[in-house]
């Protein structure tokens, strides 16, 4: 896999809000899920009325690594919680750990848009947890759209100059 190189631990501040975010309804504790930074309180809160963005590192990275990302997208008044999983896993088990925290997510928030930014290995992991054929797949309304940024989709030599897709899923089955 392609992997970053390692931060120190010192990204555990809160994330700065620099333009006021859409009010807060909803505290949850969702297992993966959480703020983005590496504080061991991974407990969130948000507007269960608002679109929610969810951050994935890469291989080597952590919540931390998308401290800055996270502020910026409060600067613009939009909500991001990050997903962090164990980079020594599966694709198969990080991704079901990600379909299972999106499904906690819709259920207890009832957000009805998500975007999912992967970075790298994350990439992989977020469109591997989309995919309707896994025995956990994401049944929804909730429109989830996929981004990401220099996912070794077709191996690691492909993936060195930096990549940006776009997908849209609307995962419902009837």
């Amino acid at each position: 896999m392609g992997c970053t190189t390692p931060l120190s631990s010192t990204l555990s501040r809160p994330v700065k809000i620099y333009k006021e975010l859409p009010e807060v309804d909803i505290t949850l504790n969702i297992a993966g899920l959480g703020p983005c930074n590496n504080s061991k309180n991974r407990a969130f809160s948000l507007n269960s009325k608002e679109p929610v963005t969810i951050l994935v590192h890469g291989c080597f990275g952590s919540a931390g690594r998308f401290l800055s990302l996270a502020e910026v997208l409060a600067f613009h008044g939009q909500q991001s919680v990050c997903f962090s999983y164990d980079d020594r896993d599966s694709m198969m088990y990080s991704s079901s750990q990600l379909t299972t925290a999106i499904e906690q997510l819709v259920l207890h928030s009832g957000a009805s848009e998500i975007t999912i930014i992967g970075h790298s290995m994350g990439g992989l992991i977020s469109r591997k947890a989309l995919i309707f054929e896994r025995a956990n797949s994401i049944v929804t309304q909730t429109k989830i759209n996929l981004v990401s940024v220099s996912a070794p989709f077709s191996g690691i030599r492909a993936a060195r100059y930096s990549r940006l897709s776009r997908l849209t899923y609307c995962n419902s089955r009837n």
